[in-house]
C-alpha cells in the first residue's frame, strides 16, 4: 500500500510546567504546532502502524534548541490500554520530529480507538514537563481510513482470489461485445508477452502458437471458426490425427490444433428407367457409363450434373467474438 494520506492537526495550546532539569527551571511551554503523520509500513505491513510526530517547542517564548528526550504515551478511550515510547531528538530552534511506533509498531487497537489520547513529557526518564497531557488525538481518523482501506484491499484480494477460482485464466467465452471486458483478450491469434500474461500462458503455454520462441505466445484464433471438443480417444474425430497447427502450435488430437473445412465422401444414387420407344428405335443403357442407344442414334451417358449451392456447407450462425481469461 502506499504512503498513507496525512491528516494534519494544528493545535495552540498553552501548558504551564515549573519542574527541574539539569538545573535550569522551565517557564512557561507551549507546542506551537503538532502534525501527526503516517510514517511508511515496515516489510510485512500493509498500513503503517506508526504515526510521524512533528513539533515546535519553546521555553520562555524562545525556540528551544538541543538534544532532548521526548516521551510518548498513547492511552485507549476507556483506559485499558496503555502504550509508552521515548526518543531522544534533535531540537533545533524549536523543530523536532520523531516516529512514533518506530521501535515496534503502536498497537493496532489503539490506531482503531477513535478517541485515543497522547501525552507529550520531556525527560520522562527523570520525570520532566508534561507538554501536552491527555490531548485527544482528533488526527486520529487518518487510521481509521487506513484500517477500512486495509479491510478493503483485503476483500478485494479475496475477490480476485475468488474470480480466479470461479473464471479461472485460459477460460473462453462467447461475448457479444466488441471490446473484452477488464481481465480478458479476445481471440484473434494474436501475439501477447509470456510475462504480462503469465496466468494465462500457464494456463494454455504455446497450444495456440509460439510467439516469438521466447518472450511472447499467441491467443487462440477462432475467428470466423467454430469450436469442437478434443476428441481424445472417442473416435467421433476420425482425422484427428492429421489435425495441423496454428502458427507453430499443437496439431494432432490437442487443444489448439485446426482442421479445414470437407466435405465427407459420398454418392448419389441414379436410377434410370429402360423399355421401347413407339418409333420403333429400342434403347438400352448402362448404369456403368457404356453408349446407349435412343432412336438409332448413339448417346454418350454420363456427365455432371449442375451446381447448386453457396461456396462452403454450413449452419444457421450468428456471430460473436470469443474471448479468453487471463
Amino acid at each position: 500500500m502506499n504512503r498513507i494520506e496525512r491528516v494534519f492537526l494544528r493545535v495552540m495550546m498553552a501548558v504551564v510546567a515549573l519542574a527541574l532539569l539539569g538545573g535550569a527551571v522551565w517557564g512557561p511551554v507551549r507546542i506551537v504546532e503538532l502534525a501527526l503523520g503516517a510514517g511508511p509500513p515496515r516489510p510485512g505491513e500493509t498500513i503503517p502502524r506508526q504515526i510521524t510526530y512533528r513539533g515546535f517547542l519553546e521555553r520562555d517564548s524562545v525556540p528551544v534548541s538541543g538534544q532532548l528526550e521526548i516521551g510518548f504515551t498513547l492511552v485507549s478511550t476507556d483506559g485499558g490500554t496503555t502504550w509508552r515510547e521515548s526518543h531522544v531528538v534533535q531540537v533545533a530552534s524549536g523543530h523536532f520530529s520523531a516516529d512514533i511506533g518506530e521501535d515496534g509498531g503502536i498497537p493496532a487497537v489503539l490506531l482503531d480507538d477513535p478517541g485515543v489520547s497522547l501525552s507529550v513529557q520531556v525527560q520522562p526518564s527523570t520525570n520532566g514537563p508534561i507538554l501536552a497531557g491527555s490531548q485527544r488525538l482528533l488526527s486520529v481518523p487518518f487510521s481509521q481510513r487506513a484500517l477500512l482501506a486495509q479491510r478493503a484491499q483485503a476483500a478485494s484480494t479475496a475477490t480476485d482470489v475468488l474470480a480466479t477460482q470461479v473464471v479461472p485464466p485460459g477460460v473462453v467465452s462467447a461475448f457479444a461485445g466488441t471490446v473484452p471486458p477488464v481481465g480478458w483478450l479476445l481471440c484473434d491469434g494474436r501475439a501477447v508477452d509470456r510475462g504480462t500474461y503469465a496466468a494465462l500462458f500457464g494456463a494454455i503455454g504455446t497450444s495456440s502458437g509460439v510467439g516469438n520462441g521466447t518472450t511472447t505466445f499467441n491467443l487462440p484464433d477462432y475467428r470466423g471458426r467454430f469450436l469442437r471438443g478434443v476428441d481424445n480417444g472417442a473416435g467421433r474425430d476420425v482425422d484427428s490425427a492429421t489435425r495441423i497447427a496454428d502458427n507453430g502450435g499443437n496439431a494432432g488430437s490437442q487443444v489448439g490444433s485446426a482442421q479445414p473445412d470437407e466435405l465427407r465422401s459420398h454418392q448419389h444414387p441414379l436410377m434410370i428407367l429402360s423399355g421401347s420407344s413407339t418409333g420403333g428405335g429400342a434403347y438400352n443403357v448402362n448404369a456403368n457409363g457404356t453408349n446407349w442407344q435412343l432412336n438409332g442414334s448413339l448417346f454418350p451417358f454420363g456427365g455432371i450434373a449442375a451446381g447448386v449451392g453457396g461456396v462452403e456447407t454450413r449452419p444457421t450462425n450468428v456471430y460473436v467474438n470469443f474471448i479468453v481469461k487471463y
